[in-house]
């Protein structure tokens, strides 16, 4: 028996206390103006499960999608980042050949 079928409450709650019941319903305004609340389907029905599955796939799809774009980009910009650093390193080195270390403006 689970805390929930318990009549007297969740474990520690105090007995005097009453439980706190909670219900949602929809608001409609019919033809003449009056309010008119609606309890929503129990379980939402098939087309909500269809929705939901549909949402979650498609977040999902976008986070994988995000992914490959970001590994496509390194795998593009790493080279040219790699070849950039040694092209600079190469003009450096030619650089302290043409002026030996003496030959510097202090």
């Amino acid at each position: 028996m689970s805390s929930d079928d318990d009549p007297t409450g969740p474990a520690g709650a105090s007995p005097d206390r009453p439980r706190l019941r909670v219900q949602v319903f929809d608001a409609r305004v019919d033809g003449g103006g009056e309010w008119r609340l609606e309890e929503p389907p129990a379980g939402g029905g098939l087309g909500a499960a269809i929705k939901k599955a549909l949402l979650v796939g498609l977040s999902v799809a976008l986070a994988v999608g995000l992914w490959l774009f970001a590994f496509a980009l390194m795998v593009v910009l790493l080279p040219l980042a790699l070849l950039g650093g040694w092209w600079m390193w190469r003009r450096l080195k030619a650089l302290q050949r043409a002026r030996p270390p003496g030959a510097w403006p202090s």
